[in-house]
């Protein structure tokens, strides 16, 4: 699935923080969005997934519904293993796939029946990361996914949605480490002086 962002202004109320917003997502790509604290990423974010509307523009077709999205800080599932934070995320799709199989996907098979608690930082990312490959939706948006994970540990991470993405699914993903990401993306986009610009 295509998507087309055509003169978007994104804001609250009459506020806009971004404006003639142009842009396309093609099908099975990976797109990072980069840019400093308060230059409107989230805010952009949120309005492609219909959390909130937009001041003008049009965003075809939407996207309500049809995105996974990963919000940059998640609590911890009290109690629950690895196993069964992914099993929770088939039940909002109504899909069904071996666990094991996404959790090999992820690399992380062999924590399938430890406590989400006791995960490092990059595993509980990868964990989540299976948790929405569960709700098997084509567009997958991450906000902000590596915040207190190492480098080594982004940089896997990275290659790991560079593979998902060409498996078959559009990655958007939210960071303001503009050099990591360029390092693996097929587009990014820059928010800057209240616009979006390609780079």
């Amino acid at each position: 699935m295509n998507i087309s962002v055509v003169d978007l202004t994104v804001g609250y109320g009459s506020n806009s923080i971004l404006t003639g917003i142009n842009f396309s997502l093609e099908e099975n790509s990976f797109i990072g969005l980069i840019g400093v604290n308060g230059s409107g990423k989230t805010t952009l974010l949120e309005t492609l997934l219909g959390e909130i509307p937009a001041i003008s523009g049009e965003v075809t077709p939407e996207l309500v519904g049809r995105a996974s999205f990963l919000p940059q800080d998640v609590d911890d599932p009290p109690f629950l293993t690895v196993k069964e934070v992914v099993e929770t995320g088939f039940h909002v799709a109504d899909f069904y796939q071996n666990v094991m199989e996404l959790l090999d996907t992820c690399e992380i098979s062999h924590l399938y029946d430890r406590k989400f608690s006791e995960l490092s930082g990059g595993e509980k990312k990868r964990a989540w990361l299976s948790f929405i490959l569960a709700q098997n939706r084509e567009l997958i948006f991450l906000d902000e996914p590596f915040s207190a994970i190492d480098h080594q540990s982004k940089e896997d991470f990275y290659r790991l949605l560079r593979n998902i993405s060409a498996s078959g699914k559009t990655i958007f993903v939210v960071s303001h480490d503009s050099e990591l990401i360029s390092k693996h993306a097929d587009k990014i986009l820059e928010a800057r002086e209240n616009r979006i610009y390609e780079v």
